[in-house]
């Protein structure tokens, strides 16, 4: 491995765990996003003007929908990276549900980093978190121009997809139209929205 990727990656992880501990702060200003919807993807690209190259991460929103919140991908900009902030459904032009969302949607945004002027040859990483970081691993597994990946709050299946605030009975994920094999919730306990721990007991009961 070249020392470059060795750093890159050091970098990452650095991120992805000041991600879970709290918020970074900077007095620099922080790069805006432009809007790329124009690209046959949904999203904001964040990069610092340079005629420098540098990493590119494709970033990745949970089950909240649209686009994913501007400070992370500001913040990954500031400190180096080309971040693509993509959505994938809840959004003009894509789903409006987390239901049978094509795996080859997130083709284009990959495929558009990784042939921009403003990234690194081979330097392509993706980041996800909660139902990004499901996609995220499912994209690292079939596609090896991906380096890297930061996953935080990954699963290791495919769950159901949810519709309207409930539980779908599809899968959130599909291929070649073609729904992905998931795992479905199961509801047979109910869902008690006052137990804090009630969303961790659905997971462990639909698994076992």
């Amino acid at each position: 491995m070249k020392p470059l990727r060795i750093d890159i990656i050091r970098r990452l992880i650095l991120f992805a765990i000041f991600f879970v501990t709290g918020p970074l702060t900077s007095s620099r200003a922080q790069p805006a996003g432009i809007d790329v919807s124009g690209q046959n993807f949904v999203g904001d690209f964040y990069c610092e003007p340079s005629a420098i190259p540098r990493p590119g991460i494709l970033l990745l929103g949970g089950s909240e929908g649209g686009r994913p919140i501007k400070h992370w991908p500001m913040l990954l900009a500031q400190n180096g990276y080309a971040v693509p902030a993509v959505a994938y459904f809840k959004e003009r032009g894509l789903p409006n549900t987390l239901e049978m969302i094509p795996l080859e949607y997130v083709d284009t945004p990959i495929a558009w980093l990784r042939n921009h002027t403003n990234v690194v040859p081979g330097s392509i990483f993706v980041w996800g978190g909660s139902k990004g970081a499901e996609l995220t691993l499912l994209l690292a597994s079939r596609k090896p121009e991906i380096q890297g990946i930061i996953a935080l709050s990954p699963c290791s299946v495919v769950w159901a997809g949810i519709a309207d605030n409930r539980f779908s009975a599809k899968s959130s994920l599909s291929l070649h139209g073609q729904p992905l094999p998931f795992v479905p919730y199961d509801l047979s306990a109910g869902f008690e929205q006052n137990d804090p721990l009630a969303t961790r007991k659905l997971y462990e009961r639909s698994l076992a």
